[in-house]
């Protein structure tokens, strides 16, 4: 008479060491912990990036072939939080129409600022465009570049004046903003009190700067 199927399974069954049956399990479950352990370590670390900006097109520079300016010389961006207050201002008109990608400025100091591209308003800076509100100077590179992305875009005219503007943000800040190496001096306008814009004509170098827009 043959074995039952279920008989034949238990012999199967019976003729594996119990030893050699234990191992086989710590095996089976130490290889899945080393897989799952290679799973977790191999996971990447998650992190958040902003992207970098377009390339854009320079529609205003007055730094020099080489990215440069006159480091001897800069206008003063403070505010002492009693009697010294002065910000600074410089117009450009784009080359080139388009949304504002990058703003340059050749600056160093410490403190915060408040920067800003506006339209012209008679002469003055008017109606702000884009602000760029509270910018430590820890954000300066050692190459005393101030490099702003823009986030609103805001659209430029080729040909159109427009102001850029730097103003101190709290009371400790005493920030320089460097000249331009072009003899490129054309006027600039200057407050001694928040929004107390003053026109002053050309005759001394204007502090250097870029404009970059996305056409």
């Amino acid at each position: 008479m043959f074995p039952s199927t279920q008989n034949k399974r238990l012999k199967i069954f019976i003729i594996i060491p119990p030893a050699l049956g234990m191992a086989v399990i710590i095996l089976a479950i130490t290889g899945c912990s080393k897989k799952a352990e290679a799973l977790v370590e191999a996971k990447p670390p998650v992190t958040e990036q902003k992207p970098e900006p377009p390339r854009g097109v320079n529609v205003f520079n007055s730094f020099d072939a080489h990215n440069k300016f006159d480091k001897a010389v800069a206008w003063g961006v403070m505010n002492d939080g009693q009697a010294e207050y002065r910000g600074q201002a410089e117009w450009f008109e784009p080359a080139g129409s388009g949304g504002l990608n990058v703003v340059d400025l050749a600056m160093a100091g410490k403190g915060s600022l408040n920067i800003t591209v506006a339209e012209d308003h008679n002469g003055q800076p008017g109606n702000p465009l884009e602000r760029f509100l509270n910018v430590p100077s820890s954000q300066i590179g050692k190459s005393r570049h101030l490099v702003l992305v823009s986030e609103t875009h805001p659209a430029l005219k080729a040909g159109t004046k427009y102001w850029l503007c730097a103003e101190p943000a709290d009371a400790s800040t005493s920030c320089s903003w460097y000249y331009n190496n072009q003899n490129l001096a054309q006027g600039f306008a200057m407050e001694r009190g928040p929004g107390a814009w003053s026109f002053v004509p050309g005759g001394m170098r204007d502090g250097a700067f870029r404009i970059n827009v996305v056409p």
